[in-house]
């Protein structure tokens, strides 16, 4: 059965009420653009004044069809389609305003992605947020640092999944505010602390990141180079040589799965993805001595000795 649209119902049913042709035609403007100010419509409909409009508005407003409010001294009408349609324009309204906010109050199963903080770390102004954790601050005081370029949500978001992956502890301050639209706005979360050592990893991250955009964009000025331009050497070539030596390490099960752990393979559900089914890998993993499935985060990780031993044999070849 074809479903009507709820707009055509509502038009339909004022017109089975025999509403006069001036109605009607303010009816078809406003389905048409959605808004309109009375002098449009005084203009568009022949009316002597907006006193005229007001008075037919103000009569399609008590049957939940239009609203009316005022904008720059200008007063406006709007379509919104009968009593049912004001609801869901209304909570339409309230969840856009609310929405990222309740979802940072409850655990948003999206920040538990492996990579989820490292994402934030190129997105909008988010790295100035991490730049600014504090031991003792609350969400609010962390929104006063930052400034208008970024809104509380946001920042209540960052906080979270940086807690979901330890680079802080994270203490909640007071209960979900549910839809009270004042007290959301009320401190939620606190820093307890915030792990510097870790922090460290994500500057050297996007400075890394800096440094390889840099080049491809282009590089600098002849005679300039990005601060971060020889890090990114040396990591780079390191990332060579454990190329080459991987291919002499261990059995042929173990150099198929390190190859694929260098180039960022390592989590099991990328690896049941990218192999055919007909190839087990899982059970090379089980018959291998040095690579194993961690039980607790699902990613494949390397005994300390064959650590120890690409180091050892990288380090050598540089220093030829």
């Amino acid at each position: 059965m074809e479903i009507i649209p709820k707009i055509s119902k509502v038009a339909g049913l004022q017109q089975s009420k025999k509403l006069d042709s001036i109605d009607q035609s303010m009816i078809k403007i406003l389905l048409g653009r959605k808004e309109a100010s009375y002098k449009e419509l005084a203009t568009e409909l022949n009316l002597k004044s907006n006193t005229s409009v007001g008075r037919r508005a103000k009569r399609l407003q008590k049957e939940g069809l239009v609203c009316i409010y005022t904008k720059d001294k200008n007063n406006f009408v709007r379509w919104i389609g009968g009593i049912p349609a004001l609801e869901s324009e209304l909570d339409k309204a309230s969840n856009d305003y609310v929405r990222a906010s309740l979802l940072a109050e409850y655990y948003d199963s999206m920040v538990t992605n492996a990579f989820s903080l490292l994402s934030i770390l190129f997105e909008d102004h988010y790295w100035e947020i991490i730049m600014n954790l504090s031991n003792g601050l609350t969400d609010v005081e962390l929104s006063q640092r930052t400034g208008n370029a970024i809104n509380l949500d946001s920042i209540r978001r960052v906080m979270v999944t940086c807690s979901a992956h330890n680079l802080i502890k994270l203490s909640t301050v007071r209960e979900p505010a549910i839809n009270d639209p004042i007290k959301i706005f009320e401190p939620l979360y606190r820093i307890d602390e915030v792990d510097r050592k870790y922090l460290e990893y994500f500057i050297v991250i996007r400075g890394l990141a800096s440094a390889a955009i840099g080049r491809m964009s282009g590089g600098t000025p002849e005679g300039f180079v990005s601060l971060y331009d020889g890090i990114l050497n040396a990591v780079i070539q390191k990332f060579l040589l454990m190329k080459d030596d991987i291919s002499s390490t261990g059995s042929e099960s173990d150099k198929e799965l390190l190859r694929k752990m260098l180039i960022n393979y390592d989590f099991a559900p990328d690896l049941d993805r990218i192999y055919e089914p007909n190839i087990n890998w899982r059970m090379w993993v089980k018959e291998s001595n040095k690579i194993k499935i961690d039980d607790r985060t699902d990613r494949l990780i390397i005994k300390e000795s064959l650590s120890d031993e690409l180091s050892s044999t990288t380090k050598r070849l540089m220093k030829k």
